[in-house]
């Protein structure tokens, strides 16, 4: 489970030169107490916060100080995780964008080389609206190829429609060898109209 929120935290990164307390006029080093906080998704975020202050070890009083000078000389770390864990996010977004596009160039080329060469057998989903020339909210069908000529496909359609892509996925996966699944009365479609269903996107997947 990812949990996501806002965390705090603070440490000693080290001491200042000896000077005079304000408060108490003790003149000796103070610590250096860093204050921050941090977003995070899982256990992995940024800095979004961070303060420093000389705190007197004797009276406990604290001064602030500038951030940039604190970080010029002291060069203070920050735990990964907290400080640019971001970038695994980052990483693995990119990463899934990456595998998504090599995924859908895949797709692209599958869906052209079945259509030049389609076999019985192969299964189509697809939009089949402009097929049908109506639209119930319910367009997307499972196709299995019947036959296979020079100008056109004869399809035999699926018992049932979705009304998403995901849905006809989903019944390719697990129902579409059921027997009865598809429809005996077959459909014929040109050739032409396949190819133009497939530039216009109306083609989801064929599966072999």
């Amino acid at each position: 489970m990812l949990v996501w929120g806002t965390a705090t935290d603070s440490d000693t990164i080290g001491h200042t030169p000896s000077f005079a307390c304000s408060n108490c006029s003790t003149d000796a080093p103070q610590q250096i107490v860093r204050s921050y906080k941090w977003g995070h998704l899982w256990y992995l975020g940024a800095i979004i916060k961070k303060h420093y202050q000389s705190v007197c070890s004797t009276c406990g009083t604290g001064t602030d100080l500038s951030i940039k000078k604190v970080e010029d000389d002291f060069k203070p770390s920050y735990p990964f995780n907290r400080s640019r864990g971001w970038m695994v996010w980052v990483a693995a977004f990119a990463a899934i964008m990456v595998i998504g596009f090599v995924s859908d160039q895949k797709t692209g080329e599958s869906k052209k080389n079945y259509l030049a060469a389609p076999k019985a057998g192969d299964i189509f989903i697809m939009d089949v609206k402009s097929i049908t020339g109506s639209s119930d909210g319910n367009d997307y069908a499972l196709m299995r190829v019947k036959t296979v000529t020079d100008d056109a496909l004869e399809f035999e359609p699926s018992k049932f429609v979705y009304q998403r892509s995901k849905g006809a996925k989903k019944a390719l996966d697990n129902n579409a060898s059921e027997p009865g699944f598809f429809l005996a009365e077959p459909i014929s479609v040109p050739r032409a109209k396949l190819t133009q269903m497939n530039s216009s996107g109306e083609i989801i997947e064929i599966r072999r």
